[in-house]
């Protein structure tokens, strides 16, 4: 069957279980079930198959429980949504590293999976994650290692709790600069929460005074490589935070880029 630009195939569809099968992929990762089209609606339609020969998929799986540190694109290496399968509220989980791509040709004769419903605010959340493996910036060693405690921190704050928060934006001064031990960088945190459930207000509120109330003793942990003071730690609807500040600011994701590397190995 010839490839055409009248293709059910979109990005977020996803193959059927019989399709999963066909093409070899059961029981090859794990517990893997699910593969999901990334690959740009442009790009798939095109029928020209020597430019776009194929279609690229995420491979996932459902997952037991929500987590929020994987929802709303703040870990650029796994994320989880909540869609419907059959009809049925499920939480899936896609990895970054995770990937196959299918021959447009191969692909033709498959039909995406009807039971598998991404619904816009999921697809959003798709598409910044898929862009925020390539987009992430570094910072400094040194605000790294000092970070570090509070960052764990807000991991064990929302893996339970962090539902209601879209992401987590940092600023830092002075930027871009390795500061030595004796000199102490000042950092701004904003929590935004979403504005779909009225609750998430008082839950990010309360992340943001967890934060602030046991910073000191969350910055001893790496006072041996330097200080860090928390000028503002708040949190703010999607409305209030602005296109501006997102520009200004820097978006902090739990696996975050170093500048530099000693001893020289992969970036994480």
């Amino acid at each position: 069957m010839p490839w055409g630009r009248d293709t059910r195939w979109r990005q977020g569809r996803s193959l059927s279980r019989e399709s999963f099968k066909a093409f070899g992929l059961e029981g090859a990762e794990d517990d893997l079930t699910i593969a999901l089209a990334i690959s740009h609606d442009c790009d798939i339609a095109n029928a020209d198959t020597n430019t776009e020969p194929s279609v690229e998929f995420v491979l996932g799986r459902t997952a037991d429980a929500r987590n929020g540190n994987l929802e709303n694109a703040k870990n650029p290496r796994i994320l989880q949504l909540q869609t419907q399968i059959n009809g049925a509220n499920t939480i899936v989980e896609f990895f970054a590293s995770k990937k196959i791509t299918i021959p447009k040709n191969e692909l033709a004769e498959h039909e995406p999976d009807d039971g598998f419903i991404l619904d816009g605010r999921c697809h959003s959340v798709l598409l910044d994650w898929l862009t925020s493996r390539y987009k992430r910036q570094a910072f400094p060693d040194s605000l790294n290692e000092r970070l570090a405690p509070i960052s764990n921190a807000l991991e064990k704050i929302g893996k339970q709790h962090g539902h209601a928060v879209l992401g987590y934006w940092i600023d830092y001064q002075p930027r871009e600069v390795e500061l030595p031990k004796t000199e102490a960088y000042e950092c701004w945190l904003f929590i935004v929460y979403s504005g779909d459930n009225l609750a998430y207000e008082e839950d990010a509120k309360a992340i943001a005074e967890e934060v602030k109330n046991s910073f000191d003793e969350l910055k001893k942990k790496s006072a041996a490589v330097g200080d860090i003071e928390l000028i503002e730690c708040e949190a703010y609807s999607e409305d209030e935070f602005t296109l501006k500040d997102v520009r200004n600011n820097i978006q902090y994701r739990f696996e975050y880029l170093s500048h530099r590397l000693n001893p020289p190995g992969p970036v994480v």
